[in-house]
């Protein structure tokens, strides 16, 4: 009768001896259990691995051929104390456990054990000694550059955003569980192979967008080894997308990407981005993001938050009696002009300085507001009164009424977007698109055959025109006030002016875009180019600004996002 015995150990002292009984009478040789009483006795000098080297001290009677000795961990071979051949029976054998021959875990919770077993080539007898192993990779808990966090545990890859005018100080909170002191490299980025703590980062001379790969290592010197994949852009703040959208729990993502679509960071703390405007990055300032967020639980709730190039509050201003509808940039001075409710004008400076310019009279309605984009407290308001449903477009300087649109033919208006250096600005009211001179306020021509069209304008100076996104139809126009042959008549339709080659279409197929859904880039030396935020099939147009062509698409999905509803860019220029 074959007997397996565990004994469970205590320490320091002898730990157990454990008694095998067998049936083999041959013990010159033995293959198996003989028929001697041998027994094992097993010491060690610590209870438990914690990254001191653990001596292991086995001793065995009768003596045991070395081939039959192997030290398992989790039942495969971890190492063999004995450098023989086996060809000679021992008394004793000794195994010390260190970084070097012990693996690491990546959590806490993964302990393991680690055990002798005798007379390897059978599974008739074995012995165990149950150690606890604890060399644990080191743990990074998060990654922040200039103060942002790039990485929070769980992610698998360290992804960096660096802007080319700037310096970055990357800092790294790593943890050991085993209570290691670890240090962190980098490792594969030329230039950068030292020390984390502190590093400062520079990355000058690009004139592009450029990424770099590398492997972030934390390290405790003792074999517990972390790396991860690094991947740093380095972009110009110039010509950036900042991209509002949604997702099925009704959160509200702001993100950021480059100029070229490489994605750099989301934040979700929003409730409902209804408008999204950028102050561009100038030779005074930094750029500053706004955004109206609404809450859908009171309208006092509802924050106009001000935001910096990377995505942090600088300002939150709330208090609001009423809803915000409309926000409009002054682009020079960074200068929101915004409507509280029907009635009320608000301003507020790039401080958050928060003011009333005027309240409309009883009786009228505040529709749609566009600024002057370099000048003061100059704006364009369009209102109605309730008694006669008739639209104005009214011209104000302060609080104070300069001139009001002659033209009385009005339905609701969705949109204005002013072009200065033109001289000219655009209305997208409910079935057609206005053409107006802005220092007189004086119709130019008219264009019916849309579907609620918004407006967007092109800013720089030469043949003004506009792009039209067109719900009812899915359709993008193009509409010039002229070409080099003809003009926009006092009153045309969207059909004619294709005729005319004043108007270009581009299908969206079952596509659908929100106001706020477009925005121009531009420099005054390049052709301007499209974006447009395309909500129902996930994805952002990249189209050239003057011909329509489609330049470049990429999908939220791609950039683990959803339905997008805004879009802007840093233009630089207006």
């Amino acid at each position: 009768m074959k007997i397996r015995q565990f004994v469970k150990l205590a320490f320091p002292v002898i730990l157990a001896v454990m008694i095998l009984q067998g049936c083999s009478k041959d013990s010159s040789n033995p293959t198996g259990p003989t028929t001697e009483t041998p027994s094992i006795t097993i010491r060690t000098t610590y209870k438990q691995f914690l990254g001191t080297p653990i001596t292991l001290y086995a001793t065995f009677s009768p003596a045991v051929r070395e081939s039959d000795i192997a030290w398992m961990q989790k039942g495969q071979i971890l190492y063999r104390a004995s450098q023989t051949n086996g060809t000679r029976r021992i008394t004793a054998d000794t195994l010390i456990i260190n970084y070097n021959n012990l693996p690491a875990f990546s959590d806490e919770y993964n302990k393991d054990t680690l055990f002798i077993r005798m007379l390897s080539n059978t599974d008739l007898i074995s012995n165990r000694l149950i150690i606890p192993l604890m060399n644990h990779r080191p743990v990074l808990d998060s990654a922040l550059m200039n103060n942002i966090r790039v990485f929070k545990a769980g992610q698998t890859v360290v992804r960096l955003h660096l802007n080319t005018q700037i310096q970055g100080r990357l800092r790294t909170y790593v943890r050991d569980i085993d209570g290691q002191t670890v240090k962190c490299r980098v490792l594969g980025l030329t230039g950068y192979d030292t020390l984390l703590s502190d590093t400062i980062w520079r990355f000058n001379g690009y004139s592009s967008d450029t990424t770099f790969e590398a492997t972030l290592e934390a390290y405790d010197g003792q074999g517990g080894t972390l790396q991860l994949p690094m991947e740093i852009i380095v972009y110009s703040e110039a010509h950036c997308i900042w991209i509002a959208s949604s997702n099925q729990n009704n959160v509200s993502y702001l993100s950021k990407l480059t100029g070229d679509g490489q994605y750099l960071f989301s934040a979700d703390r929003f409730k409902q981005i209804k408008q999204l405007a950028i102050y561009p990055t100038s030779e005074r300032s930094m750029e500053s993001v706004w955004i109206v967020d609404w809450n859908s639980t009171s309208v006092s709730k509802d924050t106009v938050f001000i935001l910096d190039d990377d995505g942090r509050v600088r300002y939150a201003i709330g208090g609001f009696k009423d809803r915000i509808n409309h926000l409009s940039l002054n682009l020079n001075d960074n200068i929101a002009y915004m409507t509280e409710g029907d009635t009320t004008l608000r301003r507020i400076d790039g401080s958050s300085r928060l003011s009333t310019l005027m309240r409309l009279p009883s009786g009228y309605t505040a529709e749609v507001l566009a600024a002057h984009p370099s000048n003061i407290d100059e704006y364009w308001l369009s209102v109605y009164k309730s008694s006669d449903a008739k639209r104005k477009v009214i011209h104000y300087n302060g609080s104070s009424a300069t001139d009001t649109l002659n033209y009385d033919s009005l339905s609701a208006i969705a949109s204005l977007s002013l072009s200065p250096r033109n001289n000219i600005y655009w209305i997208g009211e409910d079935a057609k698109v206005v053409v107006c001179r802005l220092n007189t306020d004086t119709v130019i021509s008219v264009i019916t055959g849309f579907h609620q069209p918004y407006v967007v304008s092109d800013q720089r100076s030469g043949q003004p025109y506009c792009w039209i996104s067109d719900r009812g139809t899915s359709k993008l126009y193009r509409l010039s006030l002229s070409n080099s042959t003809t003009t926009l008549s006092a009153r045309t339709t969207v059909s004619a002016a294709e005729t005319a080659n004043l108007c270009e279409s581009v299908s969206l197929g079952d596509g659908l875009v929100f106001q706020e859904a477009m925005a121009l880039d531009y420099t005054q030396s390049t052709q301007p180019r499209l974006l447009v935020a395309d909500f129902n099939q996930n994805r952002i147009l990249q189209l050239n600004g003057l011909t329509g062509a489609l330049l470049d698409e990429f999908y939220m999905a791609d950039l683990e996002l959803e339905n997008p509803e805004a879009i802007s860019v840093n233009v630089i220029v207006y």
